[in-house]
């Protein structure tokens, strides 16, 4: 049954006679995942549109069952999260081209960073979170959890999301339990330090 199959052997039954059967079933799965990347990107920039979520999911799924990008060769030796991160990482470039037609000043980079909010007070209050979170943080996933932090409070991506990217190593629990950790210190320490709220930050 394709359901019970992992995406990598998913891909490699997309290269057999008959193929017709698995590349929908590679779609089903991945449609979630493609649709949740178009849609925080769209929604980072200002321009979520139902329709242009549709449009580019689409253009997605044919660039990479695409013989030029060739997903599956792509794929071959890397393990399941990788593979994920790959697939979330190309859809953000098809994305941020499309932006790019109407806002070439934006980089691909600032995907990766946190945004710059309009409301000077909002922007000085993640700053004060940022340098709170960099003290909280303790070897050796300092940098792990640092990022998922930031990728769940400013990015909007789910836990499942995060604990399929390269690097993270931690089941969707697990990311859960980081971001309910730290996310409740940093609370604390707002609160406690200064006597302020922490709303708008995270």
């Amino acid at each position: 049954m394709p359901d019970e199959l992992s995406l990598s052997e998913l891909l490699r039954r997309c290269g057999e006679p008959g193929r017709g059967e698995w590349i929908e079933a590679l779609v089903k799965r991945l449609q979630p995942l493609v649709a949740g990347v178009v849609s925080r990107t769209l929604r980072r920039y200002g321009v979520l549109q139902a329709e242009l979520v549709k449009d580019l999911s689409q253009d997605a799924f044919l660039k990479l069952l695409g013989p030029k990008f060739n997903l599956k060769e792509r794929a071959r030796g890397r393990s399941e999260s990788e593979i994920v991160g790959l697939i979330s990482v190309t859809v953000v470039n098809l994305v941020l081209d499309e932006v790019r037609k109407s806002r070439p000043c934006i980089s691909i980079e600032a995907y990766h960073e946190v945004p710059q909010e309009s409301n000077a007070d909002v922007q000085v209050l993640v700053n004060e979170v940022d340098a709170i979170l960099k003290r909280l943080l303790v070897p050796p996933t300092v940098e792990r959890d640092y990022r998922i932090f930031w990728l769940y409070h400013r990015n909007r991506m789910t836990a499942r999301e995060i604990s399929l990217l390269p690097g993270i190593h931690l089941t969707v629990k697990g990311v859960e339990s980081v971001i309910c950790r730290l996310t409740a210190d940093l609370k604390q320490a707002l609160i406690g330090s200064k006597g302020i709220s922490s709303k708008g930050a995270f």
